[in-house]
């Protein structure tokens, strides 16, 4: 069947002019076969609506069923991005430009439609160019769901490795993974390493605003005055011990000694007073909320090594607190606490903190 793509009207297949307007069959965009008489641009206008609008679906299902829970919001300030997030994102870009592309094909020309043969045509002329433009657009987006599908598709939920999938999880550790091996390898090129001769035990130590500083709290067993938090000698090998104020005054290695309060101010200035809470904290270890890790710009690698009070230990894995060397009056000293700020604290000498040592100039 045969059918006039200007007027709409039925021709027969041997049909040298339309009767019903007199279009010569052969000239460019009149005469249309196939598919009872809808128009191939038309159908091409369909289709890559069809495409776009299923892209468009896919990609906000996707973003506001984000594991994180935060949904859309997720994505409006989170940076970097994980691979998962870019894909989503580039794939609803990519349907919005298919989405406006099918529009301006099934709008951009006038519709007629024939009651008689129940047909309707698409009247728009499209330059070479723009066909190749078009047909690249959607042989594209139809090779980019491919890859979807065949691919990264996870059958356990909606959506390429997203939703609650398992298979997303494992994109995101590995995402960690390499961004933790990244920051050792960066760490690793900045820092410098020496050994407490009284029980050999190596320390990391970096050099900021001029001054060498140990880049691990000091882990040395005294007779007394130092606990490992909880009494868990596990404590003691990922956060260093606690000591009282008096005792850490004096337990610093051969060379090194308890900063003052004004050295430590001097570590903040030289980290940025703004910034400092971030980029002096590890990248990993601060378990209380998801934002209390750090950037770990300088190889400080503060951890929450908590406290030891009279009525028990209190903040580990969440607070970090620091001895100066500088005394308030009497039975009182100075520390440095960190959060995502670094805050001046007086305390009782006879709780126990965390400490790090500088080196002796």
């Amino acid at each position: 069947m045969k059918y006039c793509s200007r007027c709409g009207a039925e021709l027969v297949d041997e049909a040298v002019f339309c009767t019903k307007c007199g279009c010569a069959v052969g000239t460019s965009g009149q005469i249309v076969t196939g598919v009872s008489g809808i128009s191939q641009k038309f159908l091409a206008g369909l289709v890559t609506l069809v495409l776009g609008v299923v892209g468009l679906i896919y990609s906000l299902v996707t973003i506001s069923s984000d594991t994180t829970g935060n949904g859309i919001r997720h994505y409006s300030y989170t940076s970097p991005y994980t691979n998962h997030e870019i894909m989503t994102i580039a794939i609803l870009i990519i349907s919005i430009v298919v989405v406006i592309v099918g529009l301006v094909i099934l709008i951009g020309g006038k519709i007629k439609s024939n009651i008689k043969s129940g047909t309707y045509k698409k009247q728009f002329k499209m330059s070479r160019p723009f066909k190749l433009l078009l047909i690249g657009g959607i042989a594209f987006l139809l090779i980019f769901w491919a890859i979807i599908f065949f691919y990264c598709w996870d059958s356990v939920s909606f959506g390429c490795n997203g939703g609650n999938s398992a298979t997303f999880v494992e994109n995101v550790n590995r995402e960690a993974e390499l961004k933790r091996k990244e920051t050792e390898k960066r760490i690793k090129t900045i820092s410098s390493y020496f050994t407490d001769s009284r029980d050999g035990q190596k320390y990391r130590t970096v050099k900021i605003g001029g001054k060498t500083w140990m880049a691990q709290n000091l882990n040395y067993k005294t007779k007394s005055g130092s606990w490992c938090y909880n009494d868990n000698t596990s404590n003691c090998k990922k956060y260093g011990r606690l000591y009282d104020w008096n005792t850490a005054k004096t337990e610093c290695p051969n060379g090194w000694h308890l900063p003052s309060l004004e050295e430590w101010n001097g570590l903040v200035a030289a980290s940025g007073v703004d910034v400092a809470g971030k980029a002096l904290k590890s990248t990993s270890g601060w378990n209380e909320r998801t934002d209390d890790n750090g950037t770990d710009d300088f190889g400080f690698s503060a951890l929450p090594g908590g406290s030891r009070t009279a009525d028990g230990f209190y903040g580990g894995g969440s607070d970090g607190s620091w001895w100066t060397a500088t005394e308030i009056g009497s039975g009182g000293a100075w520390s440095m606490q960190y959060y995502n700020h670094v805050t001046m604290f007086g305390n009782i000498v006879s709780i126990g903190l965390s400490v790090r040592c500088v080196k002796t100039d």
